[in-house]
């Protein structure tokens, strides 16, 4: 039943998802702002596991569903409105940087985050200032995180 219950959901945050593809701000629901979409297979969902006046715990989970592992990524994403990532991560993140257009790039840390194993995921964390409302732009390996 378990498996089920996953499922069903991993199904119904994909499908409002792609329903919020060609409009500015994604889905929202409850109070964590989620954006996930397919990038060559892969999945990109951003939502926060804490969040306080002036800032939030921010987290990102890529997932592949593949049969394959994946080894290697690159993340690129701009947040919507006053949301803006501290200058680290950890988990599977090792290095986060942001250029003059507020376009973000996280890329794997060298101890083991590079490798998204097949049918698995792996976690970047990070501190966020402003109050997180999603992304706008993303693309994982190259491809659109909306599909």
């Amino acid at each position: 039943m378990h498996k089920t219950a996953a499922r069903l959901t991993a199904l119904l945050a994909l499908s409002l998802a792609l329903g919020a593809c060609g409009r500015e701000s994604p889905t929202t629901l409850g109070s964590a702002a989620t954006l996930q979409g397919q990038a060559t297979g892969l999945t990109a969902t951003f939502d926060s596991t804490g969040a306080w006046d002036t800032g939030f715990t921010g987290r990102i989970t890529l997932r592949n569903p593949g049969p394959s592992a994946i080894q290697g990524w690159t993340l690129k994403f701009k947040f919507n409105g006053t949301a803006a990532a501290g200058s680290s991560v950890w988990g599977a993140g090792g290095a986060i940087s942001r250029d003059s257009s507020g376009l973000y790039t996280v890329t794997p840390n060298s101890w083991g985050g590079a490798t998204i194993p097949a049918g698995g995921s792996v976690t970047i964390g990070y501190d966020g200032s402003g109050q997180l409302s999603g992304v706008n732009t993303c693309t994982l390996n190259g491809a659109s995180c909306s599909g």
